[in-house]
């Protein structure tokens, strides 16, 4: 991962897999509240629904089945990075003829770890969506928050020996996927809908972050190793964390305004289906 190519393809897994979280958050807060609202019309005394999840992540419909394609990309993708942290740099050697550990090697050994703990997560959630097992509910959430919580504790012991403005770069990383694990773990305690989108708010700033680092660290023109730098790197994760914020919310208006189209046309359609009826009854 020490090149900019090992920032981007996690970079871009993280921010593809939090856009899908997110959007598909948005519109099941919006199917709910569409929900809500025909039950006040129908009953006065309805009981507002719960969003009730048993899985984190949602499964693709097509026609009448659906699909688990985002565990079996996240398994497929995180495979691929094991593969490519040993296999294809030839970092697979751990240990050296006299029995001691080849340093070189164990950041490479390091992300592979990493990426294995999150394809792990992936078979998991197939496991569970076939019913090969009977998991308890919030197993799934937990492996994801735990696969975060590895990765957060990988990037926090290895920094050593780095430069400053290496660590302070990095020591964000940590932060993210820590805080990530502990919205995931909230998840299965609280069924309103924020704290899906603040995991896909987190992960797309995990994301974004892994390409500041890339293009930072390892683009053409490297930041050098001086104070100003290393106090511009906060500055730095705040304008990504409102440039997500920004993004997020147009997302969420684009949404809602399809969404609001298409509850107005089923009830202009509802309603000439309804004056057919009654002409063709009159008629009879």
């Amino acid at each position: 991962m020490g090149s900019l190519e090992g920032h981007l393809v996690p970079g871009t897994i993280f921010i593809l897999i939090s856009l899908w979280w997110y959007t598909r958050a948005v519109v099941l807060c919006l199917k709910r509240r569409k929900e809500r609202v025909i039950k006040r019309v129908k009953s006065k005394d309805a009981v507002a629904p719960s969003i009730n999840r048993f899985h984190y992540w949602f499964p693709v419909k097509i026609r009448s089945c659906q699909l688990p394609v985002e565990p079996v990309a996240k398994t497929f993708l995180a495979t691929c990075g094991v593969a490519l942290e040993l296999i294809y740099e030839r970092q697979y050697t751990l240990l050296d003829e006299k029995g001691n550990f080849v340093q070189i090697h164990l950041n490479n050994y390091a992300h592979a770890t990493m990426y294995s703990i999150f394809a792990l997560s992936g078979v998991l959630d197939l496991i569970d969506f076939y019913s090969l097992l009977r998991l308890p509910e919030g197993t799934t959430h937990f492996i994801l928050g735990w696969a975060f919580f590895v990765e957060g504790l990988l990037f926090y012991n290895h920094l050593h020996g780095r430069s400053s403005l290496d660590v302070h770069f990095h020591s964000y990383i940590y932060f993210l996927a820590f805080a990530t694990a502990i919205v995931l773990l909230l998840e299965v305690a609280i069924t309103n809908p924020l704290p899906m989108i603040l995991r896909a708010y987190l992960t797309s700033i995990h994301g974004t972050w892994f390409y500041q680092i890339g293009f930072a660290l390892h683009f053409r023109s490297p930041w050098r190793n001086n104070t100003s730098n290393v106090e511009f790197i906060t500055i730095a994760l705040v304008w990504h964390m409102i440039s997500v914020f920004v993004l997020y919310t147009v997302i969420y208006a684009i949404i809602h305004q399809v969404t609001l189209k298409r509850m107005k046309i089923t009830e202009l359609n509802k309603r000439i289906l309804e004056s057919d009826s009654e002409s063709e009854f009159e008629n009879k």
